[in-house]
């Protein structure tokens, strides 16, 4: 008699096998915890979008749900292709010869929460209108065709940009505009991102028109003209999914690119790319040399540029509602603070060996290097916050409030600085 654990040998029945071990599955054990925390974040952020639009006016939940879609279409030009590319389960899917269908599956599950999240933070807002239910819901559908289009958009859209750019490249017509680039904007430019960088530009525009057009329809011609180009945002999504149904030569070109974009960095493997120190124009002549290196690598392991980006845009759309005086200045201070995060990668192994930062310089001339690092944003800093000061008057930061940051950015940054070369230093052990 058999046990559970155990089957007959179909040669000889008398002899007894063990059941072979069963294979593993290709999702993670980790798969369902990740799928409580995605769903318990989700109704947090519902939760707390209820709780803040209790007792606000219909009209005001309104347009700020306007302001959360076009934050949500900043989000998905911005971190789509970071959340897609390059993707860890290509050799799964090679081996497998896995279908068109299940690929484009496999990306749309991947970058749900890039839809659900502006999903759960919009609707509360919309559907708790005490005066029409008819009205909420048509406002309701408009938000899900809108979040929904454009994320579908997004995907496809970035899924096509390998080749695009590999021509932008490898040609020489990419060569010349690199080089044109790099000495107009003082900083090292790829021209195999400029496709990536049109489609940010591009997604971001048409999520923010259509939202503004929504607006004006509505106002003018009533709520059911507003669904009008969201309608549209549907069909071009639509005609996508039916036109690149035979996604895997995008798939795979797209994954190399990204791979070696991102691995490689900006000088490629065959033809790097030639900056001139001189370019740093911000920099002390002395630093440059030693600066440019860092940065790059800096800015290959995390786009910290395009973050910083999007951060200034995030800002702008939270002062576009007014929050108050106090509201924006902890959320200036706060990422201010955040700015200085990608510098601690370069103090990792990885970028800058401790033996060879010593060979080239001391302890504090990387100290001086990192901040200075850091100053590259401070222009940015500034007009922005003067721009508010223009625009929103008493509603966004004082000129007192901007020194206060300014000087908080600075020491925040010279103490990163610190704690990143620090490290630099021998120990007294080294030298028994």
């Amino acid at each position: 008699m058999t046990t559970n654990s155990q089957r007959s040998n179909p040669i000889n029945p008398n002899l007894i096998t063990p059941n072979p071990i069963k294979p593993n599955p290709i999702k993670p054990k980790a798969f369902k915890a990740r799928l409580l925390i995605q769903v318990a974040l989700l109704l947090i952020l519902a939760l707390w979008s209820f709780l803040s639009s209790v007792g606000a006016e219909y009209g005001d939940r309104v347009i700020t749900s306007r302001y959360f879609m076009m934050g949500a279409a900043a989000l998905y030009a911005f971190l789509t292709p970071y959340l897609l590319f390059p993707d860890s389960r290509l050799p799964l899917y090679q081996l497998g010869n896995t279908m068109s269908a299940a690929i484009l599956k496999h990306l749309l599950g991947r970058s749900s929460m890039l839809c659900l999240v502006p999903l759960a933070v919009t609707l509360p807002r919309l559907l708790t209108s005490p005066e029409s239910f008819a009205d909420s819901l048509i406002y309701a559908i408009q938000a899900i065709l809108f979040l929904g289009s454009l994320w579908i958009i997004a995907v496809f859209r970035y899924l096509k940009t390998g080749e695009r750019s590999q021509f932008w490249k490898e040609s020489e017509r990419g060569q010349i505009l690199q080089q044109r680039l790099t000495v107009v904007l003082k900083t090292p430019v790829d021209a195999g991102s400029l496709p990536t960088l049109l489609e940010t530009i591009l997604i971001t525009s048409m999520g923010m028109l259509i939202v503004a057009v929504g607006a004006l329809l509505t106002a003018s011609a009533g709520i059911y003209a507003g669904l009008f180009p969201a309608i549209l945002l549907l069909t071009y999504a639509i005609w996508l999914i039916f036109v690149q149904r035979e996604a895997l030569p995008q798939y795979y070109r797209t994954n190399a690119f990204f791979r070696e974009y991102f691995r490689t960095g900006l000088d490629g493997k065959e033809d790097p790319v030639s900056v001139n120190v001189e370019e740093l124009w911000w920099v002390p002549r002395n630093l440059r040399a030693d600066l440019l290196p860092v940065l790059m690598q800096m800015d290959r392991k995390i786009p910290s540029s395009r973050w910083i980006y999007a951060g200034h845009g995030v800002m702008w759309i939270l002062a576009l509602q007014q929050p108050g005086r106090s509201v924006m200045l902890a959320a200036w201070a706060l990422f201010l603070v955040v700015h200085h995060i990608p510098m601690l990668i370069t103090s990792g192994e990885s970028i800058l060996p401790a033996w060879f930062a010593r060979w080239l310089g001391s302890p504090f001339h990387w100290i001086v290097i990192r901040f200075w690092i850091q100053m590259r944003w401070l222009l940015l800093i500034v007009v922005s916050i003067f721009l508010q000061q223009m625009i929103f008057g008493e509603a966004s930061v004082s000129t007192q409030d901007l020194v206060v940051l300014l000087t908080g950015y600075l020491s925040v940054g010279a103490f990163a600085a610190y704690a990143t070369g620090h490290h630099l230093r021998p120990s007294k052990s080294a030298w028994r």
